[in-house]
């Protein structure tokens, strides 16, 4: 069990080549999954991520790095079962 098992879904940056925090990671993401972002969380640890994700319509909130229990609790406020 991990993040991925919880996930609706994922780009890794490697495979498209593309890095965060430019657009077109996130452009991928929601053309891969053909996403309402407005519909859609996006969770990162770092705020030039989030600021770039926000600005494409997703909801985002900062997870602090490496701290689990900070992402249990944004899954929470948003009724997320894990």
């Amino acid at each position: 069990s991990g993040l991925f098992d919880i996930v609706s879904g994922y780009v890794l940056s490697h495979e498209v080549h593309q890095i965060k925090p430019y657009n077109g990671i996130y452009n991928s993401l929601i053309n891969k999954y053909d996403l309402d972002v407005s519909n859609s969380l996006f969770i990162d640890d770092l705020k030039a991520n989030i600021n770039t994700a926000i600005s494409l319509g997703f909801n985002a909130k900062v997870v602090k790095k490496n701290d689990f229990n900070s992402l249990c609790e944004i899954l929470k406020s948003y009724n997320i079962k894990f």
